[in-house]
């Protein structure tokens, strides 16, 4: 049962994101790009961003995608300078995974170190902004009462506190 969980999972975030569905050769050559590479680069690790920042905006929450591919059985620490001071979180499915281990995954912006536990996949994003953030969160309520998860009832009353938290940032608190 976890794998079928873990497989919606990986299919709810290439949904959410139009930037894991590239259609064009040069979508891809323009956006995706391998990090650990060349000779000074770890084993069993596999690094790629897929950038929304140049061109078209295809996705209007993302401005970043770092996905981190672990194939070894030890966690893996991976620094790069360019993702510095970059406000990077595990994406909201990784966060609430049915996987404890994903959650475990992190990233450093004072550093630039992302730590992913052994065979695991973790994705990192960059939201547009905090309204983005907060979009996304009120739709993954409508997905939890819509699965019967939570109840109407309390999908409302979380609903109104991210409308209540929208308001607040439209007043600049």
């Amino acid at each position: 049962m976890q794998s079928a969980d873990l497989f919606q999972e990986l299919l709810a975030m290439r949904e959410s994101s139009p930037l894991f569905r590239l259609t064009t050769f040069g979508d891809v050559q323009d956006r995706v790009m391998f990090h650990n590479t060349g000779p000074a680069q770890l084993p069993g690790l596999i690094v790629m961003s897929i950038s929304d920042l140049g061109g078209v905006d295809l996705d209007p929450h993302y401005k970043e995608m770092i996905v981190l591919v672990n194939a070894n059985d030890e966690a893996q620490s991976f620094s790069a300078s360019d993702v510095v001071g970059l406000d990077l979180a595990l994406h909201l499915v990784q966060v609430n995974s049915v996987d404890d281990t994903v959650k475990t995954s992190s990233f450093d912006p004072a550093s630039g170190t992302f730590v992913v536990p052994g065979r695991t996949t973790a994705v990192f994003v960059s939201y547009e902004s905090p309204e983005d953030l907060i979009g996304d969160l009120k739709d993954q309520i409508q997905e939890l009462v819509d699965q019967g998860v939570i109840s109407f009832g309390h999908g409302q009353a979380l609903t109104a506190k991210l409308n209540s938290a929208l308001k607040h940032l439209e007043k600049g608190r």
